[in-house]
């Protein structure tokens, strides 16, 4: 009885792959709402852009509660009036993306990118 016993238990194990720290880590996209000089719509674009390049890797996550995050830095570079009728601003931004561990604070990842 004990050796049909054991036949049984060690059937029952997961015959499944083991899933790596990819298929487990999600990342949120958040702009904090103290980001200074950003409009609301784009605001709203900066974090659907954000949402989206964290889906496109298989990391989306949504913002409720995350543990890990994706946080931009917007800094103007340049600001250009131009001569149209109306006129309009052109921008020239640097935008830096942090990846960052929201309970220890700790920043794992940045890049940065220029945007006209």
């Amino acid at each position: 009885i004990a050796f049909y016993g054991l036949t049984f238990s060690l059937n029952a194990q997961n015959n499944l792959g083991k899933t790596g720290d990819l298929g487990r880590l999600a990342i949120a996209a958040i702009v904090p709402a103290q980001a200074e000089g950003i409009p609301p719509s784009a605001h709203q674009l900066l974090v659907n852009k954000m949402g989206q390049i964290a889906v496109q890797n298989g990391l989306g996550a949504m913002p409720v509660n995350p543990r890990f995050c994706m946080i931009p830095l917007v800094n103007v570079l340049e600001k250009e009036i131009t001569p149209t009728a109306p006129p309009m601003q052109a921008l020239t931004l640097d935008i830096t993306f942090y990846i960052v561990d929201a309970l220890s604070q700790n920043i794992f990842s940045q890049t940065s990118i220029q945007a006209k």
